[in-house]
């Protein structure tokens, strides 16, 4: 929340709420996706590449969701081409 311009306010004293309600109601920490989590997602995007799965999902490890779909779908997207 430190990072977020003031504009969209600040951290209330319980921390759970901002002054600013409406612009950014709550800070909810998402940390790397599991193991599973990218199995899905690979699954869902490279249905048609069964063979990108496997070491797409191994070299995911770390990654934020965001992170993790926007690589399968450039993946994808090459693919087709």
């Amino acid at each position: 929340m430190d990072k977020v311009d003031h504009a969209l306010g600040r951290p209330t004293e319980d921390g759970r709420t901002t002054t600013r309600p409406g612009r950014m109601n709550r800070v909810i920490y998402l940390g790397p996706l599991t193991e599973s989590g990218r199995v899905q997602i690979a699954a869902r995007i490279l249905e048609q590449h069964l063979d990108l799965q496997a070491q797409v999902v191994t070299d995911g490890d770390g990654e934020t969701a965001a992170h993790f779909q926007e690589r399968c779908s450039r993946m994808a997207l090459e693919r087709s081409f």
